[in-house]
């Protein structure tokens, strides 16, 4: 017996136990919503292993120690099994990563938006995102950047894109926008949950210093800085998301009348 076949457990006892295929819900709309095509087919669960529980074990594990320890050894080890096994159920991390995210859309609740107008929609989905990446801000970094295309996130995308073409945007604004509204929740999501990591100081004292400095600078050569400085610098996060949010959805609105 080989080395990846070694039945002895390996599994991190923190992480939740694997589980077979019929453990978990099928995708929202079943058959009505295919997988890509690129994605391995759903193979037979082997003993405790499946599809199902790779995914789950990959968010607690990315969950607990983040993306740059995350590899799929590690995930194997998780899973008490070797890296190899993994590939009989997924084709390698990039379509793991399409399923993972699949499976927090698919957490998060039915495809629906919220609100009779196209914005007040656009704003659900965008506030709706927001939280799933505050809750595993992982999906905020460089390695986690993928194209989604599971079916849970397709069936929630395809409302996105029909809010924004009820609105009378063009097709192809339409088109650029369901591409740029996550990246402006994304990277407001990275900024909010770095703490300005790239600081020696904690983020407080790191304010406190550029409040400071601003208020000490001259009026006659910074006469704005030197009046609206600490509004600046004062870190409300809610309030700032939607303004930027606000800019986002009124830009869009503007452009319907092209």
């Amino acid at each position: 017996m080989g080395a990846l076949d070694d039945p002895t457990p390996r599994g991190d006892a923190s992480l939740p136990e694997p589980r077979g295929d019929a453990s978990l819900p099928e995708p929202r709309g079943g058959a009505s919503l295919p997988e890509p095509p690129w994605w391995a087919a759903r193979r037979p669960a082997r003993a405790t292993l499946s599809r199902e529980a790779i995914v789950e074990t990959a968010i607690a594990l990315l969950d607990r120690e983040g993306i740059a320890r995350f590899s799929m050894r590690r995930l194997a080890d998780a899973l008490g099994t070797g890296a190899a096994s993994l590939y009989w159920h997924v084709s390698g991390k990039g379509q793991l990563f399409e399923m993972i995210v699949d499976r927090l859309v698919e957490r998060a609740g039915p495809p629906e938006l919220a609100g009779e107008r196209w914005t007040d929609q656009v704003r659900d989905w965008a506030h709706k995102t927001r939280a799933v990446m505050h809750e595993h801000p992982w999906l905020t970094a460089p390695d986690a950047d993928i194209f989604p295309t599971g079916p849970n996130v397709m069936a929630q995308s395809e409302l996105l894109l029909g809010a924004l073409r009820s609105g009378g945007l063009p097709d192809r604004v339409a088109a650029v926008a369901v591409h740029l509204l996550p990246l402006f929740v994304a990277a407001f999501v990275r900024d909010e949950v770095s703490g300005l990591a790239g600081h020696d100081e904690a983020p407080e004292q790191v304010i406190a210093q550029i409040t400071s400095w601003f208020a000490s600078l001259p009026p006659e050569r910074f006469p704005n800085f030197t009046a609206i400085g600490p509004q600046v610098v004062e870190v409300d996060w809610d309030e700032r998301f939607d303004v930027g949010l606000d800019v986002f959805v009124g830009g869009l609105a503007a452009l319907t009348h092209r």
